[in-house]
């Protein structure tokens, strides 16, 4: 089982229901001093929330969420896998019955420097013959992204070891664009081409 959801920001979170927020997010909210980040974070918990009650996985009231042996968010009890992502106006969720990293990213220029440094060859010649290279780009990275937070690994996974156009990864892989935004989720217990999406308005998450 795998759900997606996403949502953009919509106006301020005017009185946003902190007795529903995880003491793991008001201590990443209170770190944060960004006003975009803080409402990224806070919708993202809200979106999983969502998420968890329309797949009908009855929340806890907070969440209860504890990093795992590399730092991963888990839910207590495991109730399902999650991964949250955010990239300017937009917040990503997906959860599974097994370990799924996902990734939003808004599509940017594709910088030669980042490419060099962190894409594999065969990830560079895909960026070089596509027509539209930033869409390229962002999609990359945002697949190496989700395989690196799949495992929990995170930044300790250098993103020069693996490609994700490697046949045993992509098949694991899926991607998609909507709007400005490039999206991404890996899954290593598979995952269907045509997995779909549902886009939930900010006001339905309250």
């Amino acid at each position: 089982m795998i759900k997606l959801y996403l949502t953009f920001l919509s106006g301020e979170l005017t009185d946003p229901p902190w007795e529903l927020i995880s003491e793991y997010r008001k201590q990443k909210l209170l770190a944060q001093r960004n006003v975009l980040s803080r409402r990224q974070s806070l919708c993202a918990e809200l979106l999983l929330r969502y998420a968890m009650k329309n797949c009908g996985i009855m929340p806890e009231t907070p969440l209860v969420i504890e990093r795992g042996e590399n730092g991963k968010p888990a839910l207590r009890g495991k109730a399902c896998c999650f991964n949250l992502s955010h990239s300017q106006d937009a917040v990503f969720c997906a959860i599974s019955d097994m370990e799924i990293g996902a990734d939003v990213q808004l599509i940017r220029r594709a910088q030669t420097s980042l490419v060099d440094r962190y894409f594999c060859r065969d990830e560079r010649e895909y960026i070089l013959a596509s027509p539209e290279q930033n869409t390229a780009f962002t999609e990359i990275w945002a697949a190496k992204e989700s395989y690196c937070k799949a495992s929990g690994l995170g930044l300790i996974c250098p993103l020069s070891s693996f490609s994700v156009l490697d046949s045993k990864i992509a098949a694991r892989l899926w991607h998609k664009r909507i709007d400005n935004y490039q999206l991404a989720v890996y899954c290593e217990g598979g995952i269907s081409s045509d997995l779909q999406i549902q886009t939930v308005d900010q006001d339905a998450l309250f």
